[in-house]
């Protein structure tokens, strides 16, 4: 039988309504899963999407999308699936609740595909989704205009994610020399291909507003592989509209790659290939001051423990300041109420 939207087989009303206030690709995640699990459940989408520190634009500055994402969507913060902080295992199996307004905030994808074997559907339509995702025409006008005159026949994408990053997953930043070692291996297939490089190095945080060290990437980059290096000149404050429609040029930019090398842990490298059949990697290295902590934590032995924590939370292993940052956020919201 065919459920029309948001109505289900007996009648009743039946809606999904998202939050997110990260940044540009978390938000995609949330609004991705969440429109493909409203589709699957025969449910009314709605996202709330209001500018923040993280991402100070509105949807529709980004996107021609008629997809029910707006500043003003109404979201029961009183009544709300909170993922944020919730340990992956309790997250709720959507096809199966009864509810009928479902409110879920969140900062990355709603469905688990290696717990829920039903969820692997979802995520196939989260990726046609992102497919039929069409920025605005001024955006679309630029990412054009940057293929058309930079672009060579064949491109290598690179996107080293730095900023706030630096602090939550300093078991990933330092994977420059990885980053540049990959790039060396794609260009003895492809002698002739060009380099679109991405980075934020030299952005501040933009939860603290404290400026942070630069790499000196862009630099780097060029000196190492000269004209074959094509950069945009992105503005990294993220509170500001004008970076997030500079991101978004990036991130489309970056989709039209015939090979990517990205950050591990950032959701921006992994939405330039989410639902793209291409060569990738997703590279990692750890700083040598989360090298010092771990040998001391292993000594004083607590690195096991904080392990576990980590699977129990997140399901996969992350550094002890990724759960320092959670757990900040709880007591924040416990204090204030405000997410």
């Amino acid at each position: 039988m065919e459920i029309e939207s948001g109505a289900s087989e007996t009648g009743l009303h039946k809606s999904l309504t998202v939050s997110s206030t990260a940044g540009l690709s978390n938000r995609l995640r949330v609004l991705l899963s969440g429109k493909a699990i409203a589709e699957a459940t025969g449910r009314e989408f709605a996202m709330r999407w209001r500018p923040t520190e993280a991402c100070g634009c509105t949807f529709d500055r980004l996107f021609q999308n008629e997809w029910n994402v707006h500043v003003d969507t109404f979201f029961d913060y009183k009544n709300v699936y909170d993922l944020s902080n919730a340990p992956y295992g309790s997250f709720p199996e959507w096809l199966s609740l009864n509810d009928p307004a479902v409110f879920v905030f969140h900062f990355s994808f709603l469905f688990q595909p290696a717990r829920f074997s039903r969820h692997r559907s979802l995520l196939e339509r989260a990726q046609q989704l992102m497919r039929e995702l069409k920025p605005v025409d001024p955006l679309l006008n630029r990412i054009e205009k940057f293929r058309e005159c930079l672009f060579r026949a064949c491109m290598i994408g690179v996107h080293l994610r730095r900023g706030d990053l630096m602090h939550h997953r300093p078991d990933t930043t330092a994977n420059l020399e990885v980053m540049l070692e990959q790039v060396d291996t794609w260009l003895e297939q492809v002698p002739d291909a060009g380099i679109l490089l991405c980075t934020d190095d030299g952005s501040r945080n933009p939860f603290t507003h404290h400026s942070l060290p630069t790499q000196n990437i862009r630099s780097k980059f060029m000196q190492r592989y000269g004209e074959r290096v094509v950069m945009t000149e992105p503005n990294l404050d993220r509170g500001k509209p004008q970076a997030i429609e500079d991101a978004l040029v990036e991130l489309w930019l970056l989709r039209a790659t015939q090979f990517f090398a990205g950050t591990r842990g950032s959701s921006f490298s992994e939405m330039a290939v989410f639902g793209r059949d291409i060569p990738y990697a997703q590279l990692a290295a750890s700083t040598r001051s989360y090298q010092r902590q771990v040998r001391w934590l292993k000594r004083l032995g607590l690195y096991n423990l904080i392990a576990r924590m980590a699977y129990y939370e997140l399901g996969r292993e992350a550094p002890y300041a990724q759960l320092l940052h959670r757990n900040l956020r709880r007591l924040r919201i416990f204090l204030t109420g405000r997410y």
